[in-house]
């Protein structure tokens, strides 16, 4: 299961492509009811709702009967940077069941990355990568796509940093 943030949701969401993380063919996608309040404007809050509405988006919450998931809200709550907002639930998910996070945001992407490794979170290029595994994306339209996401610019701009294209990544996936 792959859990969302609110970032992932209104960048894919206002571009117009939910599409691309809501039809992933690799695994179940959620996401967290604070992230979920957190998404108030359209076109993302429309793509969503009606993700959620068709089943492919399932709605994610902490158990409130079950104290390892309590435990784990608590601790991600009590950090200044996630404290109330959608992000501690999901990694409280992803903490107590195990779930890959999909966030584009520093903190989470932190955290995630001291806590369980690189395996377990997932950003925007990853969804594009999918994307054109899967074929619901050609891989010559993928940075035209990424370049109209609220995170594209960061992304490409993170891959430059480290020396590397889009490309790269599509032709590591075995396109």
């Amino acid at each position: 299961m792959i859990v969302l943030d609110a970032c992932m949701i209104i960048s894919f969401g206002n571009a117009g492509r939910f599409d691309l993380i809501d039809t992933l063919q690799l695994d179940r996608i959620c996401v967290g009811a604070r992230a979920r309040t957190e998404v108030v404007r359209d076109p993302a809050l429309a793509a969503m709702e009606a993700s959620i509405a068709s089943g492919r988006l399932s709605l994610g919450t902490v158990d409130v009967e079950n104290p390892t998931e309590q435990g784990a809200l608590r601790s991600y709550d009590a950090r200044p940077a996630f404290r109330g907002r959608g992000d501690a639930e999901v990694l409280a998910l992803a903490a107590s069941r195990g779930y890959i996070v999909a966030s584009d945001e520093r903190a989470i992407r932190a955290t995630v990355i001291a806590e369980w490794g690189l395996n377990r979170l997932a950003g925007t290029a990853d969804f594009i990568v999918w994307a054109v595994r899967e074929g619901r994306l050609g891989a010559a339209d993928a940075e035209e796509v990424l370049s109209q996401l609220d995170s594209g610019a960061h992304v490409l701009a993170q891959l430059k940093r480290e020396g590397r294209t889009l490309r790269d990544l599509l032709n590591k996936s075995g396109e």
